[in-house]
């Protein structure tokens, strides 16, 4: 992993790329691995409702889809996951 810091996240999601795009950033070989992928509903241009419906709907795994909703930004910050 060439920036073991870096991290994305979903914001703007549906302008840049198809929620699709979500498993092979996940998952790519040398990619985020859903170890490094955050949650972000871009609001107010994206409402969390929705935001959260193009993520469950992506085709994340189960225990992917965990991570990028919380578990990842409780890691990153310091606290726990809700």
């Amino acid at each position: 992993r060439a920036l073991p810091g870096a991290y994305a996240d979903t914001a703007a999601l549906r302008y840049l790329y198809a929620p699709a795009v979500l498993p092979s950033m996940a998952s790519a070989s040398g990619g985020l691995g859903g170890e490094r992928l955050l949650f972000g509903s871009d609001f107010p241009l994206v409402g969390q409702a929705a935001a959260l419906a193009e993520i469950r709907g992506s085709g994340l795994e189960e225990a992917a889809l965990r991570r990028v909703l919380g578990e990842n930004a409780g890691r990153l910050l310091g606290g726990t996951s809700a």
